[in-house]
C-alpha cells in the first residue's frame, strides 16, 4: 500500500501544482478569451481528440503489459512507425480538405484552424507513447515533470499569446499545441536514453515489429475501436451542441468540462497511470487483482468524493466568483455534468481490469452503448431547445453505463462490489456533513462570500477527518514535509 501510494503521490503532486496554479491561470485565460473563442476551440479539439484515437493504431496502450524492456522497446519503434504513416491521411484530410469537412459539420468558420488537427495528432501520439513506456519502467516521477511542463506552458503560452498578439480562437490552440509537443518531445527523449544507457551487455533480443504487433493484435481490433468509440461519446456533445445551439453555449460548455474534469485529470490518471501495470503484475503473479482494486479504491474515494461534491452543489457560486458573471451559464452546466464525471473517474482506472483479463471485446460494447446514449440524450435536449436538459440528461445517462462497467469490472477483477460501493457511501456521508452549513447558506442567502469562507473552513474540517482516518496517508505527507525542512536527517538516518 506505501508504495502504491508513493507512487500515485509522485504524479499527483505535479499535478496538484499545476492545479493549485491553474486556479490562478484559468481565470485569467476565461477572461481574456470569450465564449465564442472557446465555442470554436471545443469544437475543433473534438475533432483532434477523435482523430487522436487512431494513434498508433492503440498499440502505446499494449506497453505497461510489455514483459520485458526488449519488448517495450520493440513496442515503441513500432508505434512510432505507425504515428509516421497514419500522419499522411490525416494531414491530406483535415489540411487541403479542412474546407470539405467544415462544410460537412455546418461550421464554416472553423476551417482554417483543422490545419492544426495534423498537428494535434502527431504531439498527442508522442504523448501517448511515451507516457506508457515510461509506466512500464515505473518512471512516475518522470511523468509527473513532464505533466507540469505541459499543463502550464500551455496556460502560460496561452495568455501572453492574448496580452501580446490579441485573444482569439488561435492563442487557445497555439498554447495546446506548444505545450503538449515540448512536453512529450522531452518524455520521448528520456524513452530512448532510459533504452540507451540499461541495454544488456549483448545488445537487446531481437523482436521484430511483426512479432509484437501480431502478440497484441487486440488492441487495433478491439481496443483502438473501444477507445474511439469512447472519445465519439465524450466528444459528441461539442457537435451536437453546435448543431442545435449558438457558439456561446458551446464555449461554456468547454470549460465547465474543463474545469468538472480537474480532478479527473489531477487524481483519477495519477491512479490509473499506477493501478494498470500493478494490476497487470498481481494478474500475471496470483490471477487476481482483488489487492490492486482495493488500494485503488480507497484512494479514490478518500480524494475525489469532495471535490466532486463541491462541484456537484456549489459549481455556480464558485464559476461567477473566479470567472465572472459572465460564465455562471458554464457554473450551471459544471454542476449538472458532476455525475457523468464521477462515474468516469471510477471507469477510468477499473476500465483496464477487462485489459488485463483478455476482455477487451467488452469494453468496446460499453463505449457503443456510452455513444449511443449521449447521442440519444444530447438529441431530446436540443429538441426540445434547452442546452440544460440536454447536458443533464448527457450527464446521467452516461453515468448509467459507467456505473454498471464499474461493478462489471469489479466482479471479473475478483472484487467484491458491494464493499466497494460501501466505502465510496461512507466518503459521500462524511463530505455531505462537512459541506451541508455551505449549502444551506448558499441557496438560502446567496451570499456568495460568506459561503466561500464557510467552504475553506468546511474544507479544512473534511482533511482533517481524513488525515486522522487515514494515517498512511498522514505518515507520507509528514515524510515529504520533513525532507524538504531537513534534508539533512533524512540522509543521515538513511545511511
Amino acid at each position: 500500500m506505501a508504495s502504491f501510494i508513493s507512487s500515485i503521490s509522485k504524479l499527483t503532486a505535479s499535478r496538484g501544482l499545476s492545479f493549485a496554479l491553474g486556479l490562478v491561470a484559468t481565470p485569467i485565460v476565461a477572461r481574456l478569451y470569450l465564449p465564442e473563442h472557446f465555442g470554436v476551440y471545443g469544437l475543433v479539439m473534438a475533432v483532434a481528440t477523435w482523430v487522436s484515437g487512431f494513434s498508433a493504431l492503440g498499440y502505446y496502450q499494449a506497453l505497461p503489459l510489455a514483459e520485458s524492456r526488449a519488448e517495450n522497446r520493440a513496442l515503441v519503434r513500432l508505434c512510432l512507425y505507425l504515428t509516421a504513416l497514419l500522419l499522411i491521411p490525416v494531414t491530406l484530410v483535415f489540411g487541403p480538405g479542412g474546407k470539405f469537412v467544415a462544410g460537412l459539420m455546418r461550421e464554416p468558420s472553423i476551417a482554417p484552424y483543422l490545419w492544426f488537427i495534423p498537428l494535434l495528432f502527431i504531439v498527442d501520439s508522442m504523448s501517448n507513447i511515451a507516457d506508457d513506456a515510461l509506466m512500464k519502467e515505473r518512471r512516475f516521477g518522470t511523468i509527473s515533470v513532464v505533466t507540469f511542463v505541459e499543463i502550464n506552458l500551455e496556460r502560460l503560452l496561452t495568455i501572453l499569446w492574448a496580452l501580446i498578439i490579441g485573444a482569439s480562437a488561435l492563442g487557445l490552440f497555439m498554447g495546446n499545441l506548444l505545450g503538449i509537443g515540448l512536453g512529450a518531445s522531452f518524455a520521448l527523449g528520456v524513452v530512448v536514453v532510459i533504452f540507451y544507457r540499461k541495454r544488456p551487455p549483448g545488445g537487446y533480443a531481437r523482436i521484430g515489429l511483426k512479432e509484437v504487433a501480431k502478440k497484441h493484435s487486440q488492441f487495433p481490433r478491439i481496443q483502438m475501436w473501444t477507445s474511439l468509440l469512447k472519445v465519439s461519446a465524450n466528444r459528441i456533445p461539442f457537435f451536437m451542441l453546435a448543431l442545435f445551439f449558438e457558439p456561446a453555449t458551446v464555449g461554456f460548455f468547454t470549460l465547465a468540462r474543463t474545469i468538472v474534469t480537474m480532478p479527473m485529470r489531477l487524481f483519477g490518471v495519477s491512479v490509473d497511470q499506477v493501478f494498470y501495470p500493478e494490476a497487470a503484475q498481481e494478474w500475471q503473479d496470483s490471477g487476481t487483482v482483488r489487492v490492486s482494486i482495493q488500494k485503488a479504491v480507497k484512494i479514490l474515494s478518500t480524494v475525489v468524493v469532495f471535490p466532486l461534491l463541491t462541484i456537484g452543489f456549489l459549481a455556480p457560486m464558485f464559476f461567477s466568483i473566479v470567472f465572472g458573471a459572465r460564465w455562471y451559464e458554464a457554473g450551471i452546466l459544471a454542476q449538472l455534468l458532476s455525475p457523468w464525471v464521477f462515474a468516469n473517474i471510477l471507469t477510468t482506472p477499473f476500465g483496464n481490469v477487462l485489459l488485463i483479463v483478455k476482455k477487451a471485446r467488452w469494453l468496446l460494447w460499453y463505449s457503443a452503448a456510452q455513444l449511443v446514449m449521449a447521442a440519444a440524450t444530447l438529441y431530446l435536449g436540443g429538441h426540445w431547445d434547452s442546452p440544460r436538459l440536454a447536458v443533464i440528461l448527457f450527464s446521467l445517462g452516461g453515468a448509467l453505463v459507467y456505473g454498471h462497467m464499474f461493478v462489471i469490472c469489479l466482479r471479473r477483477g475478483k472484487g467484491r462490489a458491494w464493499d466497494v460501493i460501501k466505502v465510496f457511501l461512507v466518503e459521500i456521508v462524511i463530505a455531505l456533513a462537512t459541506l451541508a452549513p455551505v449549502i444551506a447558506v448558499y441557496y438560502l442567502t446567496r451570499a456568495k462570500w460568506l459561503c466561500l469562507g464557510l467552504y475553506v473552513l468546511s474544507g479544512a474540517a473534511y482533511v482533517l477527518v481524513m488525515l486522522k482516518r487515514e494515517p498512511k496517508i498522514k505518515e507520507k505527507i509528514k515524510g515529504l514535509i520533513q525532507r524538504k525542512l531537513h534534508p539533512e536527517e533524512v540522509e543521515e538516518e538513511a545511511v
